[in-house]
């Protein structure tokens, strides 16, 4: 019978060592494969955590690629608007703005522009030269100032227009430089001042008539001294108890033909609020209505003129009333029109108003002046009776006073 061995005798020792290396091995092959589960368990999560994070910067990065393009659509909006508020006011500016090329030749020009030009349509003035524009009169002068404008000057001027209507205009050379400073193009802007010339021109021949008016009424107020005092001495002879009864007829006559002549002229000025007008528009309007007062005078049985100053709501007025032949009814819608007059040849055949002249022009420079200023005229007028002229004034600090 075999020997039993025991446990922990020699023969045992190797066997229990195998057996150990076999476990360990296969404990650091657990442990090995543990790891590698562990790595790549570890990398998922890495990789999970990396797809988070990018998702949420995609994420973050939409929502500002968004609110940037709603935003650049807002701006875009408003520049669109914009451009679309400039257009219609270029197109409804009633002066031309106008853009020329380094060629000389028109760019752009607004609605104003091709009704200077006469023409309908954008394009049939693109391309063309600015100075065919220009009348011959001036085409050399402007022609130098184009120069000019190429090489930076701004220049201001006036010209006469190319068109058959014959207008005058108001226009300048603006240059617009590029990043070096070369000028790119030229842009400007022209107005029509024909309208405004010719009321100018009106103007200066109203002074004219306004001197001749004060130099007539200076005169005038000599004479009526002189009338005043051949009545005295009428009166006098008249009261001689040796003057001959045969002669007072031609002294009653020679009495009657004086004093038809002499105005008498009452003042009832009030002190009023300072207006928008200054000394010489308030002399040139009191010497036209009184000058038309005294026309309508002629031959009237009472020559009376009243002037006076009130206050009227928040107007300041100036008041020039007369007892003279009154304007008739058919006459009162024209009687501010340029160049009407009842004077003169144009007056009714056989009326007192053939013997004085007139152009037309003093009533209608005084209505400009007046409603320049924000004020107005009125007119009260019956004929045979007399005529009322009452200009109001708005009232306004700093201005001088009427009543002054």
């Amino acid at each position: 019978m075999p020997e039993r061995v025991q446990p922990g005798s020699k023969s045992d020792k190797p066997d229990l060592q195998a057996e150990i290396l076999r476990l360990n091995k296969i404990i650091r092959a657990l442990m090995d494969r543990a790891e590698r589960n562990a790595s790549l368990q570890g990398s998922d999560f890495n990789l999970f955590q990396t797809a988070i994070t990018l998702e949420d910067q995609v994420r973050s990065r939409t929502v500002e690629l968004e609110n940037a393009s709603r935003e650049n659509e807002k701006i875009t909006r408003t520049l669109l608007e914009r451009e679309n508020n400039y257009r219609l006011l270029l197109d409804n500016s009633p002066v031309s703005i106008h853009e020329i090329g380094s060629d000389g030749r028109i760019v752009y020009m607004s609605r104003a522009g091709l009704v200077m030009h006469e023409v309908e349509e954008e394009c049939e003035i693109q391309g063309t030269l600015y100075m065919d524009g220009v009348g011959e009169a001036d085409r050399g002068r402007v022609a130098q100032l184009l120069d000019k404008a190429y090489t930076g000057e701004i220049s201001h001027f006036e010209f006469a227009g190319s068109g058959s209507q014959g207008r005058i205009f108001t226009s300048c050379f603006v240059p617009i430089k590029d990043g070096n400073g070369h000028v790119q193009k030229l842009m400007g802007i022209t107005e029509d001042i024909t309208e405004r010339k010719a009321l100018q021109t009106q103007v200066i021949r109203a002074q004219r008539l306004e001197s001749l008016a004060q130099l007539s009424a200076g005169i005038a107020h000599h004479f009526n001294n002189i009338d005043v005092v051949i009545l005295g001495y009428l009166g006098i002879i008249a009261r001689n108890p040796d003057f001959p009864p045969s002669l007072r007829p031609l002294l009653d006559e020679l009495g009657e033909s004086v004093q038809s002549e002499v105005v008498t002229i009452h003042l009832d000025l009030n002190r009023t609020s300072p207006v928008q007008a200054n000394r010489t528009i308030l002399s040139f309007l009191l010497s036209t209505f009184i000058s038309n007062s005294r026309h309508a005078l002629v031959d009237r049985p009472t020559r009376e003129i009243t002037v006076s100053t009130r206050e009227l709501s928040e107007f300041s007025c100036l008041e020039v009333s007369d007892t003279g032949c009154g304007i008739r009814e058919e006459d009162k819608s024209r009687i501010f029109s340029p160049f009407f007059t009842t004077k003169g040849e144009w007056a009714t055949r056989g009326a007192p108003q053939m013997k004085v002249r007139g152009i037309g022009l003093s009533l209608a420079v005084c209505r400009s002046l007046v409603n320049e200023g924000g004020g107005k005229i009125e007119i009260d007028s019956t004929e045979g009776v007399g005529t009322r002229f009452r200009a109001l004034f708005p009232v306004a600090i700093g201005a001088s006073r009427i009543s002054t």
